[in-house]
């Protein structure tokens, strides 16, 4: 790391602010809410790693729980979120050392499997280099608008708790396998104050969406695809097109890389979600 002395150790509470100071620095498309509602609700001690040099924060890598999930498989997993290094701070070897520390402390933490989500592709090809593979994958189903099709599914409206994100978690969990965020977690990614995407809970699914002028974009969706999409038409009576990603068993459109801690899990299409880049 030419001849930087840099300390990797746990990210603990004292770190808060050099957390949401180097988060800032590197994802410009969070805003200060994203990042308090992660540092409020969601961490604690150890939950991430960090890479010091003279006690400033230079890189991190934090923890979100999670299990992997496919019929009667249950596997212990941490998705590595918010990998950053600080400009000055690339291509020096410290993000290398920093990733060989983190799978070190997830395993001794239980998880069997680590994943991410890299930005593009040079970063899959870096990630490659660190032992995570490419098998996390999406394709995409553009669906138009037909008034025929359309039905009032107005009345399902509801509110979402942890139990019903399970449920229909494990419905897909029986096709193919599906991560499924801890409780917390699930409190951080589907918080309703979030700014960069919609949800909508009906009783007999949920969807993650974005709405851009009269296209609709749903990133993830769970449970019955024909009442999301009949609420999504009706209630914005000006969209012609709903684009929809979801997980591929044959295109191999990359979304994410998964390394395994102990043993070698061999799983493939694994179904992610994808508002959580």
């Amino acid at each position: 790391m030419q001849n930087l002395k840099i300390e990797n150790r746990f990210l603990i509470n004292e770190n808060k602010k050099q957390i949401k100071k180097i988060w800032l620095n590197n994802f410009l498309d969070d805003d200060e809410n994203t990042v308090d509602l992660f540092l409020k609700n969601v961490f604690k001690n150890k939950k991430g790693v960090g890479a010091f040099l003279n006690n400033e924060l230079i890189a991190m890598i934090l923890f979100l729980n999670s299990k992997v999930i496919f019929k009667n498989i249950k596997i212990n997993s941490i998705y590595f979120y918010a990998v950053c290094t600080e400009q000055n701070y690339r291509n020096q070897g410290v993000m290398r050392s920093l990733f060989e520390f983190a799978k070190e402390k997830a395993k001794e933490q239980g998880a069997e499997i680590c994943f991410l989500v890299p930005e593009n592709e040079s970063l899959f090809k870096m990630y490659e280099k660190f032992s995570f593979e490419r098998n996390i994958n999406f394709t995409k189903e553009c669906v138009l608008r037909n008034e025929s099709d359309i039905k009032n599914t107005m009345s399902h409206i509801t509110d979402f708790c942890y139990n019903d994100y399970l449920k229909f978690r494990l419905q897909e969990s029986e096709k193919t396998p599906v991560v499924i965020l801890n409780e917390k977690e699930f409190n951080f990614v589907f918080d309703k104050t979030r700014e960069d995407v919609s949800f909508l809970f009906l009783k007999t699914g949920y969807a993650v969406f974005e709405k851009v002028g009269i296209k609709i974009t749903v990133s993830e969706i769970c449970g019955n695809k024909n009442d999301l999409l009949s609420w999504l038409f009706s209630f914005y009576s000006d969209v012609s097109e709903i684009e929809i990603f979801k997980y591929s068993e044959k295109e191999k459109n990359d979304f994410g890389m998964t390394c395994s801690l102990v043993g070698n899990f061999n799983l493939t299409n694994i179904y992610f979600g994808m508002p959580y880049r």
